[in-house]
């Protein structure tokens, strides 16, 4: 684009496809009868007078929708602000029915270069959250009524809770600190029960612990934060600002997950993600292996 007063001429002339004129140089343009619309951006008062991202009437720009990186040649991130980081963390995904293969995968991250990796351990006899052959095992089954033996997996939220904390233990024991842990609890116990597991994995100093309540619970994250020191992230299944504002206005959680298609799209998420950067609240957006490339270019 052009700088300055001659925007609105090189608009014109097709010197340039997008130009950012002041109200002024704008409102001149307009009186000299140039052929310009207002592509994207506010108004000053009157609401007549248009101003932000600009072009040429005949440029086939309307609206925001039509600021494709292909459309004027640029990538996508460039009309977004441009480059805000060289690079981004990623971390791995480590999950067994067994400690010590566990321990492996986390060193095997390690070797990789990854500085953090998520921890999933199976209880074992019991389904579970995050791992891959985590069964509910015969013995299990019978001990439910006939009705139902049989007929869905067994989950044992205090079952859980203990193997979680002694997983954190072993991890840290047998590789120390060097590595961040994250461990996805997935709304699987009862409030209270999750707050008693993170505040026993406080010594281990997790990189956080994701999904500890349920959309329906979050009025518990109070409470959480007064309990316990652990980091916390929530967001994968919000849908409404209603939903994540208060915790990130309060503090209440330290990482912010949401999906991106569920919460609205790009444009919506750029300003979740402007507002948790106003509190201190980090963003981990939702990328699992159902989400196209695409969607892991917008995260």
């Amino acid at each position: 684009t052009t700088n300055g007063s001659l925007i609105s001429a090189a608009l014109v002339a097709d010197s340039a496809q997008l130009g950012g004129p002041t109200p002024t140089v704008l409102l001149q343009a307009n009186e000299q009868g140039l052929d310009l619309v207002s592509v994207a951006g506010t108004n000053v008062y009157p609401l007549t007078t248009p101003s932000g991202v600009v072009a040429a009437a005949d440029s086939n720009l309307h609206g925001p929708k039509d600021l494709e990186g292909k459309r004027v040649g640029v990538p996508v991130y460039q009309l977004l602000g441009g480059k805000t980081r060289e690079a981004i963390q990623l971390y791995g995904h480590a999950q067994s029915t067994d400690i010590n293969k566990l321990e492996d995968q986390v060193r095997d991250y390690m070797q990789k270069g990854y500085q953090v990796v998520r921890v999933q351990l199976a209880v074992p006899e019991y389904s579970g959250y995050g791992v891959g052959g985590a069964k509910t095992s015969d013995r299990v089954q019978a001990l439910r009524p006939p009705a139902i033996r049989g007929t869905s997996p067994v989950f044992d939220p205090e079952k859980y809770v203990t193997t979680t904390i002694n997983m954190f233990d072993h991890l840290r024991s047998k590789i120390g600190f060097d590595v961040g842990l994250l461990h996805d609890i997935h709304e699987r116990p009862a409030p209270n029960q999750s707050i008693q597991l993170c505040k026993a994995v406080e010594p281990y100093r997790p990189f956080y612990m994701e999904d500890a309540l349920a959309p329906d619970d979050v009025g518990w994250f109070k409470i959480f934060r007064e309990e316990t020191s652990a980091p916390l992230a929530m967001g994968e299944l919000f849908v409404n600002r209603n939903e994540w504002l208060p915790l990130v206005a309060n503090r209440w959680i330290d990482f912010i997950r949401c999906h991106q298609s569920a919460m609205g799209g790009l444009n919506v998420c750029r300003k979740v993600a402007h507002t948790c950067e106003m509190f201190g609240v980090r963003t981990a957006w939702h990328g699992p292996n159902n989400v196209d490339p695409v969607g892991h270019c917008y995260n």
